[in-house]
Protein backbone atom coordinates (compact mmCIF):
# COMPACT_ATOMS: atom_id res chain seq x y z
CA UNK A 1 0.00 0.00 0.00
CA UNK A 2 3.16 2.36 0.84
CA UNK A 3 4.78 1.61 -2.61
CA UNK A 4 1.63 1.79 -4.17
CA UNK A 5 0.77 5.51 -2.50
CA UNK A 6 4.28 6.78 -3.10
CA UNK A 7 3.88 5.73 -7.11
CA UNK A 8 1.07 8.03 -7.74
CA UNK A 9 3.23 11.15 -7.89
CA UNK A 10 5.74 10.95 -10.62
CA UNK A 11 8.65 12.40 -8.65
CA UNK A 12 8.63 9.79 -6.42
CA UNK A 13 7.24 7.12 -8.87
CA UNK A 14 10.91 8.27 -11.11
CA UNK A 15 12.76 7.73 -7.25
CA UNK A 16 11.25 4.30 -6.96
CA UNK A 17 12.11 3.09 -10.49
CA UNK A 18 15.46 4.38 -10.44
CA UNK A 19 19.05 4.49 -8.76
CA UNK A 20 20.74 0.95 -7.03
CA UNK A 21 17.75 -0.33 -5.21
CA UNK A 22 14.91 -0.38 -7.84
CA UNK A 23 11.21 -1.26 -7.48
CA UNK A 24 9.21 -2.19 -10.48
CA UNK A 25 5.71 -0.68 -11.34
CA UNK A 26 3.31 -1.60 -13.36
CA UNK A 27 0.71 0.35 -15.24
CA UNK A 28 -2.49 -0.72 -14.76
CA UNK A 29 -3.96 2.86 -15.92
CA UNK A 30 -6.90 4.14 -14.47
CA UNK A 31 -6.16 1.87 -11.33
CA UNK A 32 -2.92 3.56 -10.96
CA UNK A 33 0.75 2.22 -10.56
CA UNK A 34 1.27 -1.22 -9.13
CA UNK A 35 4.64 -3.11 -7.20
CA UNK A 36 4.88 -6.79 -7.30
CA UNK A 37 2.23 -8.32 -5.37
CA UNK A 38 4.73 -9.73 -2.82
CA UNK A 39 7.89 -8.19 -2.36
CA UNK A 40 10.25 -10.58 -1.62
CA UNK A 41 12.49 -10.04 2.24
CA UNK A 42 15.79 -10.24 0.72
CA UNK A 43 16.94 -9.21 -2.43
CA UNK A 44 17.60 -6.74 -5.81
CA UNK A 45 13.79 -5.38 -5.49
CA UNK A 46 12.83 -6.21 -1.98
CA UNK A 47 11.19 -5.92 1.11
CA UNK A 48 15.01 -4.57 2.78
CA UNK A 49 15.85 -2.68 -0.84
CA UNK A 50 12.81 -0.17 -0.48
CA UNK A 51 13.77 0.38 3.38
CA UNK A 52 17.15 0.82 2.44
CA UNK A 53 16.58 3.52 -0.28
CA UNK A 54 13.72 5.31 1.95
CA UNK A 55 16.05 5.85 5.32
CA UNK A 56 18.83 3.75 5.03
CA UNK A 57 20.39 0.26 5.93
CA UNK A 58 20.90 1.00 9.80
CA UNK A 59 18.29 2.76 12.24
CA UNK A 60 21.82 4.58 14.11
CA UNK A 61 25.26 3.84 14.65
CA UNK A 62 25.76 0.13 14.22
CA UNK A 63 24.05 -3.18 13.56
CA UNK A 64 22.67 -3.03 17.60
CA UNK A 65 20.33 -0.11 16.58
CA UNK A 66 18.80 -2.43 14.19
CA UNK A 67 18.08 -2.82 10.38
CA UNK A 68 15.49 -0.51 8.58
CA UNK A 69 13.91 -3.28 7.10
CA UNK A 70 12.99 -5.21 10.49
CA UNK A 71 12.53 -2.12 12.83
CA UNK A 72 9.25 -0.44 10.59
CA UNK A 73 7.24 -3.32 10.84
CA UNK A 74 9.19 -4.63 14.69
CA UNK A 75 7.29 -1.17 15.79
CA UNK A 76 4.00 -1.90 13.86
CA UNK A 77 2.44 -4.68 14.73
CA UNK A 78 0.34 -5.44 17.63
CA UNK A 79 1.33 -8.26 20.47
CA UNK A 80 0.09 -10.78 17.11
CA UNK A 81 2.26 -9.78 14.86
CA UNK A 82 -0.28 -8.26 12.60
CA UNK A 83 -0.09 -4.99 10.78
CA UNK A 84 -2.94 -2.72 9.66
CA UNK A 85 -1.67 -0.56 6.53
CA UNK A 86 -2.44 2.66 7.49
CA UNK A 87 0.92 3.18 9.84
CA UNK A 88 2.98 2.35 7.24
CA UNK A 89 1.35 5.70 5.37
CA UNK A 90 1.26 7.80 8.59
CA UNK A 91 4.90 6.52 9.90
CA UNK A 92 6.23 7.68 6.73
CA UNK A 93 4.20 11.24 6.45
CA UNK A 94 4.69 12.01 9.82
CA UNK A 95 8.55 11.60 9.05
CA UNK A 96 8.17 13.44 6.57
CA UNK A 97 6.31 16.32 8.41
CA UNK A 98 8.78 16.60 11.34
CA UNK A 99 11.92 17.18 8.30
CA UNK A 100 9.77 19.62 6.64
CA UNK A 101 9.52 21.61 10.45
CA UNK A 102 13.22 20.78 11.39
CA UNK A 103 14.72 20.69 8.20
CA UNK A 104 15.62 17.42 6.02
CA UNK A 105 18.62 15.43 7.57
CA UNK A 106 18.69 12.65 4.86
CA UNK A 107 21.67 12.53 2.78
CA UNK A 108 22.36 11.25 -1.07
CA UNK A 109 18.98 9.65 -2.49
CA UNK A 110 16.65 8.68 0.62
CA UNK A 111 13.58 10.32 1.76
CA UNK A 112 13.68 10.40 5.44
CA UNK A 113 16.63 10.21 7.94
CA UNK A 114 16.03 7.26 10.63
CA UNK A 115 15.47 10.12 13.64
CA UNK A 116 12.71 11.20 11.52
CA UNK A 117 11.48 7.58 11.46
CA UNK A 118 11.87 7.46 15.57
CA UNK A 119 10.32 10.44 15.54
CA UNK A 120 7.47 9.80 13.48
CA UNK A 121 6.55 6.59 15.73
CA UNK A 122 4.77 8.94 18.59
CA UNK A 123 1.90 10.45 16.24
CA UNK A 124 2.06 6.88 14.59
CA UNK A 125 1.10 5.22 17.54
CA UNK A 126 -1.53 7.65 19.18
CA UNK A 127 -3.28 7.70 15.65
CA UNK A 128 -3.52 3.84 15.75
CA UNK A 129 -4.62 3.67 19.40
CA UNK A 130 -7.29 6.06 18.55
CA UNK A 131 -8.73 4.41 15.46
CA UNK A 132 -8.58 1.30 17.32
CA UNK A 133 -9.91 2.58 20.14
CA UNK A 134 -13.29 3.58 18.11
CA UNK A 135 -14.13 0.48 17.32
CA UNK A 136 -13.05 -1.04 21.02
CA UNK A 137 -13.10 1.71 24.10
CA UNK A 138 -11.75 -0.68 26.11
CA UNK A 139 -8.38 0.38 24.43
CA UNK A 140 -8.90 4.06 26.32
CA UNK A 141 -8.29 2.10 29.32
CA UNK A 142 -4.27 2.47 28.52
CA UNK A 143 -4.75 6.33 29.33
CA UNK A 144 -4.19 4.42 33.05
CA UNK A 145 -1.14 3.24 32.06
CA UNK A 146 0.76 7.06 31.25
CA UNK A 147 3.98 7.34 32.52
CA UNK A 148 3.91 3.79 33.49
CA UNK A 149 7.44 1.76 33.11
CA UNK A 150 6.98 -1.03 31.55
CA UNK A 151 7.59 -4.63 31.60
CA UNK A 152 4.95 -5.41 34.34
CA UNK A 153 3.12 -7.84 35.92
CA UNK A 154 -1.42 -9.15 35.40
CA UNK A 155 -1.79 -7.78 38.93
CA UNK A 156 -0.70 -4.43 38.37
CA UNK A 157 -2.34 -3.80 34.96
CA UNK A 158 -6.15 -5.66 36.74
CA UNK A 159 -5.35 -3.03 39.63
CA UNK A 160 -5.48 -0.07 37.74
CA UNK A 161 -8.14 -1.04 35.72
CA UNK A 162 -10.60 -1.79 38.32
CA UNK A 163 -12.03 1.41 37.51
CA UNK A 164 -13.17 2.04 34.16
CA UNK A 165 -11.07 4.98 32.01
CA UNK A 166 -12.15 8.49 32.47
CA UNK A 167 -15.44 8.84 29.77
CA UNK A 168 -15.23 5.26 28.35
CA UNK A 169 -18.05 3.55 28.28
CA UNK A 170 -16.56 0.15 27.11
CA UNK A 171 -18.55 -2.14 28.80
CA UNK A 172 -16.24 -3.73 31.19
CA UNK A 173 -17.02 -2.00 33.89
CA UNK A 174 -14.51 -2.57 37.62
CA UNK A 175 -13.88 -5.98 36.06
CA UNK A 176 -10.05 -5.40 35.65
CA UNK A 177 -9.58 -8.79 34.69
CA UNK A 178 -11.76 -9.20 31.88
CA UNK A 179 -10.73 -5.86 30.71
CA UNK A 180 -6.98 -6.85 30.48
CA UNK A 181 -8.22 -10.45 28.51
CA UNK A 182 -9.95 -8.35 25.94
CA UNK A 183 -6.87 -5.77 25.57
CA UNK A 184 -4.54 -9.46 24.79
CA UNK A 185 -7.33 -10.24 22.74
CA UNK A 186 -7.02 -7.36 20.45
CA UNK A 187 -3.46 -7.41 20.39
CA UNK A 188 -2.74 -4.55 22.60
CA UNK A 189 -1.22 -6.36 25.33
CA UNK A 190 1.40 -8.69 24.75
CA UNK A 191 2.05 -11.73 27.85
CA UNK A 192 5.63 -12.84 27.94
CA UNK A 193 6.90 -16.42 28.40
CA UNK A 194 7.75 -15.00 32.00
CA UNK A 195 4.21 -13.91 32.10
CA UNK A 196 5.20 -10.37 32.07
CA UNK A 197 3.32 -7.94 30.14
CA UNK A 198 4.00 -5.72 27.67
CA UNK A 199 2.67 -3.19 25.29
CA UNK A 200 3.51 -2.95 21.62
CA UNK A 201 4.93 -0.22 20.06
CA UNK A 202 2.08 1.02 17.91
CA UNK A 203 -0.11 1.47 21.29
CA UNK A 204 2.56 2.31 23.39
CA UNK A 205 3.81 5.56 22.09
CA UNK A 206 0.56 7.19 21.57
CA UNK A 207 -0.27 6.96 25.49
CA UNK A 208 3.37 7.60 26.90
CA UNK A 209 3.78 4.46 28.83
CA UNK A 210 7.52 3.54 28.98
CA UNK A 211 9.93 0.63 28.41
CA UNK A 212 13.76 0.74 30.11
CA UNK A 213 15.47 0.09 26.54
CA UNK A 214 13.03 1.48 24.29
CA UNK A 215 12.82 4.16 21.66
CA UNK A 216 14.18 7.30 22.77
CA UNK A 217 11.90 10.50 21.46
CA UNK A 218 14.35 12.80 18.59
CA UNK A 219 13.98 16.16 19.90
Amino acid sequence: MLIRHLGAFDGLRDWLTTGTNIIPLTDRAELGWFPPEALPEDGRSSQRRFAEKLSGELMGEGVRKGFTYRWIPNHLQDAHGLIVPRPFLNIVGFAAQWALQRGPKAQYSRLLHYTELQAALEQTSLYRAKELAEEHPVVQRLELLRNMVLLTDRRTLVGRWGSPAPHAEDGFGIDGNAAFEELVRLGVLKVRPDDRIDVPDIYRFGYAIKRKGGVARPR
